[in-house]
């Protein structure tokens, strides 16, 4: 058992450096995500100043827009080809070729609707 704990030592396992490594590679992700939540607080704030309710909630449905058709119009296709390059690397070249344009249409698609509903709300907006 000590020898396993020289080992361990030795090689940077032991008291301090995959310790370490652990706690810094924490406290930088919980900082990470710390900006990042403030930042969305100060442009939500700062949004909400310059555009006032009306406009503020007209951005948040532009936001949830493309986001809605995205979750909505992937397919799936990003799951599948994960699961994919997890089984067999080389059966997943095969299916990455086998999408490519599926997800190419799929995209002009998901483009073209989205162009089409901004256009809707926009004409019903300015007729108001």
């Amino acid at each position: 058992m000590l020898r396993g704990y020289r080992a361990g030592r030795l090689a940077g396992v032991g008291r301090g450096g995959a310790a370490r490594s652990l706690t810094s590679t924490l406290i930088g992700s919980i900082v990470t995500g710390l900006g990042g939540q403030i930042a969305v607080l100060v442009s939500g704030i700062i949004a909400a100043r310059l555009l006032g309710p009306e406009d503020r909630g007209n951005l948040a449905l532009l936001a949830l827009i493309p986001l809605a058709l995205s979750q909505l119009g992937s397919l799936g296709l990003p799951l599948a080809l994960t699961y994919e390059f997890s089984r067999d690397e080389a059966r997943a070249r095969g299916a990455l070729r086998n999408v490519a344009r599926p997800a190419l249409l799929l995209t002009a698609v998901l483009l073209a609707v989205h162009a089409l509903i901004v256009l809707a709300l926009a004409s019903d907006r300015d007729t108001d």
